[in-house]
């Protein structure tokens, strides 16, 4: 997203605001467990559910986090059925579940909000969720370390950690990492690409 469109979206950054490494570590999984959900969810159940734009921990607006999400088209909305209802459940659950693969039961007053009018249905869907991120625990928890890192991650970069952390990968892999907030490898990947870009325009340019 534009920085411009992102300003007008969710505000001007706050200055002099600061959470605290606790307080940013739980702002961090809360939004990326929603994010990372609705990726889950349209990449494993076809899901139609507003994707990822953008993540950010730096206080704008009037909040201290925020996730961006793609808007669907607006018939999406006028004729939701009940599969969708319960997906997009399921994703504003992503920040309550993703406390608990961290956290254990131990899980903050904001993500208690996300069960303020909850039923015995949304506790359902809640244990999906739990079930769905417990089997992404490294990929989740890879993204929380680069948000905190990088304080914005997008929506591009959540899914290529899925792809470099796939289902059931060992925690020990990521811990063992030199720096698990980074991602040095996400520039390694788009270098050769750019080669091929520079030489399939250098060989037509010839013809």
């Amino acid at each position: 997203m534009d920085d411009a469109v992102y300003r007008l979206t969710v505000g001007h950054k706050h200055v002099g605001i600061d959470l605290g490494h606790q307080g940013q570590s739980r702002r961090a999984t809360n939004e990326v467990g929603i994010a990372m959900t609705s990726h889950l969810l349209r990449r494993y159940e076809n899901a139609e559910v507003e994707c990822c734009d953008r993540i950010s921990i730096v206080p704008c607006g009037q909040t201290l986090s925020q996730v961006v999400l793609h808007r669907l088209d607006d018939e999406s909305y006028m004729f939701e059925r009940r599969p969708q209802l319960l997906h997009r459940l399921q994703v504003f659950l992503g920040g309550r579940a993703a406390e608990e693969v961290i956290y254990g039961r131990d899980t903050s007053r904001a993500s208690l909000n996300y069960l303020a009018d909850a039923s015995w249905l949304a506790r359902k869907i809640l244990t999906m969720t739990v079930s769905l991120l417990r089997r992404h625990h490294a990929a989740l928890l890879k993204a929380v370390k680069v948000l905190l890192n990088q304080k914005d991650i997008s929506g591009e970069e959540i899914d290529f950690i899925l792809n470099k952390y796939p289902p059931q990968t060992p925690l020990s892999l990521l811990l063992e990492e030199e720096n698990p907030g980074s991602l040095p490898f996400i520039k390694q990947e788009q270098e050769p690409d750019l080669e091929r870009v520079l030489l399939t325009h250098s060989t037509s340019e010839k013809l």
